[in-house]
């Protein structure tokens, strides 16, 4: 009895910071995708001599529990020349300027409707802009 006991107590304890620690993991795709946009627009800017911007891929509406599939004829992004690998968890998209640029990437991994939002620009690698922290 007092073995069900303890196991109980470790489980009530473990499996909430097990769920956190998902939510981060899968969260993580984020700041990944947004390091390879940022390397993405500095080429396009060597290139053309200027930034582009890209819509939000595949919408920020779409952002939830399941992955959802690449936009590729969504505008910019094929100009570009900038995908993930598959599907993703996030949304995207690009502001560009004449000087700088601003990516966005957000999640609601949790679905609470609480978006996790990270950026990242030319002077910035990424940076999480969300309003507290364990937002996923």
């Amino acid at each position: 009895m007092i073995v069900v006991a303890i196991i109980g107590i470790m489980a009530a304890v473990a499996v909430p910071n097990f769920v956190a620690l998902q939510l981060k993991a899968k969260r993580a795709e984020l700041p990944g995708n947004l390091n390879g946009i940022r390397t993405a627009q500095i080429a396009y800017e060597a290139a053309y001599e200027g930034y582009i911007d890209c819509a939000e891929n595949p919408g920020h509406a779409a952002v939830g529990k399941t992955q959802q599939a690449w936009n590729l004829t969504a505008a910019g992004w094929a100009d570009l020349g900038w995908s993930p690998d598959g599907l993703v968890r996030g949304s995207y998209d690009v502001v560009a300027g004449a000087t700088d640029f601003t990516a966005t990437g957000v999640s609601d991994l949790d679905a609470d409707r609480v978006q996790a939002t990270f950026q990242s620009n030319l002077g910035t690698t990424v940076a999480n802009i969300s309003t507290a922290e364990g937002i996923y």
